[in-house]
């Protein structure tokens, strides 16, 4: 017999699963839009823990690690501010960001500079490996209910091990980064 109790639990089911479903479409359109047609290259780097991959075209440069100013009250994964030929750019522990663990900055990290939308973003990263050549059909789509992150585009192989495609825009728009900064 059916109560008013278990009617709002199977219609809560439902709703959730249509949400999953909008959201798995949503994000089919972000891969589509962000990962390029045809061959595209990617810029390879290492966290403490994670290979990820970052559009080249979303790259400005890549600077040796160097002194951040940190900023009060800011999340953990927030490195902090670089000053950057006078204009003061945000600068993500990625670690951090994608592991929830800070990294410990060391001589040999480096940061990655990038550029959406005109917005200069610092990415903090303990090792870039190189530049790979890749297709559309080289990342692999993940699924939003195993993953919810907004700035992962998708997986991808990175020698029999996954690389996390990492999504600048959505990293800069998502990143709650402290207010006036960025």
């Amino acid at each position: 017999m059916s109560t008013p109790h278990t009617d709002v639990l199977k219609e809560l089911e439902t709703l959730q699963r249509r949400i999953d479903e909008i959201r798995g479409m949503l994000r089919t359109e972000v891969l589509l839009d962000e990962i390029p047609d045809g061959v595209f290259h990617v810029l390879i780097c290492r966290t403490d823990r994670e290979a990820v991959g970052i559009l080249l075209r979303d790259i400005e440069e890549v600077l040796p690690m160097c002194s951040v100013s940190p900023v009060p009250d800011a999340p953990s994964w927030f490195a902090g501010i670089l000053n950057l030929g006078g204009e003061m750019v945000p600068v993500l522990d990625l670690n951090g960001r994608i592991a929830g663990v800070p990294h410990q900055p060391e001589a040999a990290d480096s940061i990655v500079i990038c550029l959406s939308k005109g917005k200069r973003l610092g990415l903090v990263v303990s090792e870039v490996v190189g530049v790979r050549q890749m297709s559309r059909g080289d990342v692999q789509e993940v699924s939003e209910r195993l993953v919810s992150s907004p700035y992962l585009l998708g997986i991808s192989d990175l020698d029999g091990s996954p690389m996390l495609m990492l999504s600048v825009p959505s990293l800069v728009s998502t990143s709650e980064i402290p207010e006036g900064v960025l």
